[in-house]
């Protein structure tokens, strides 16, 4: 996922390779701060390829700190929630948006085109583009995720885990939740 999330992220901001020797590098380096909570410099980097293993080399490091502060355990379990979640919202605004394209599917007959076949290429274009959606949303997640090791107050090993409230939703868990689910 990691790999496909850069390879997106390059080409959208980038384009070719001829374009990004020359091109400004600062809106990646901005989105990546924004989104991702990366601060890297892209400034010293010249061709694609460079600036795809430097971000990906900062994607991995940044995930990879949030294993070593957790259990192999606690982070499986925090890698499966993390995705069980965005598949879950993808998948419900997929249905809403093969909802909207089934209602107004039929006005493609008056284009004099087979309404049953262009169904089935726009639902295919939106079950790939909720597909992409999933792998980039969940690499964001495990990037914005903050696990806080627990309070003296509360049974040891549990971890609470919440993502940056000005990010995304708020999501709370204990290791022992975590490791029912």
């Amino acid at each position: 996922m990691i790999s496909f999330t850069v390879s997106q992220l390059v080409k959208r901001f980038m384009g070719s390779e001829e374009a990004s020797i020359s091109q400004d590098h600062s809106p990646l380096a901005e989105h990546l701060n924004d989104q991702y909570e990366l601060g890297i410099d892209l400034q010293h980097t010249a061709t694609l390829t460079e600036i795809e293993a430097t971000v990906r080399l900062a994607l991995q490091s940044k995930i990879a700190e949030h294993k070593k502060v957790t259990s192999d355990e606690m982070y499986l379990a925090l890698e499966k929630q993390s995705l069980l979640m965005v598949l879950d919202r993808a998948w419900k605004e997929h249905l809403s948006a093969m909802d909207h394209l089934k209602r107004g599917i039929n006005y493609r007959s008056y284009a004099q085109k087979n309404p049953a076949h262009e169904f089935k290429k726009d639902s295919f274009s939106l079950f790939e583009q909720m597909l992409e959606k999933i792998k980039l949303q969940t690499v964001r997640q495990l990037c914005l995720v903050q696990i806080k090791p627990p309070p003296k107050t509360i049974t040891p090993g549990g971890y609470q885990i919440t993502m940056n409230p000005h990010k995304t939703h708020q999501v709370e868990s204990t290791e022992n939740e975590a490791v029912k689910n």
